[in-house]
């Protein structure tokens, strides 16, 4: 038996601006630079940044948003390359809430990310 389905019953267009599982995949795959883009001074944040690109271009549309979108993530950051998935896919959450809501703090995802860092970092 096959059913016709109409255009009313088909399910609402998501946002365009709603991260899926496209974008994720993209970040998981960029995740595994972390070994690759190492410094004494910062360690892993430009491997970090380099993952959350596609991400942060597709949630912040404006220039100067998506400028202090990577300034934001530029800082130090060290975790064992293995655990790092599980960081971007938070900071990913919360830049998607950070973009949609104006009232979040954008430090607050700094916060997260450092006090996760530490612990998975060993």
């Amino acid at each position: 038996m096959t059913t016709k389905i109409s255009e009313e019953t088909l399910p609402e267009t998501q946002d365009e601006n709603a991260i899926n599982a496209r974008d994720l995949r993209r970040v998981f795959w960029r995740s595994f630079q972390m070994e690759f883009s190492w410094n004494y001074e910062r360690q892993m944040n430009l491997a970090f940044v380099y993952a959350l690109i596609p991400v942060l271009k597709k949630l912040y549309p404006q220039k100067a948003a998506l400028a202090a979108a990577l300034k934001r993530h530029l800082v130090f950051f060290n975790t064992t390359p293995h655990i790092v998935t599980l960081l971007l896919g938070i900071t990913t959450a919360m830049e998607e809430k950070n973009s949609q809501q104006n009232e979040m703090d954008g430090t607050a995802i700094d916060n997260v990310k450092a006090s996760l860092m530490g612990p998975l970092a060993g």
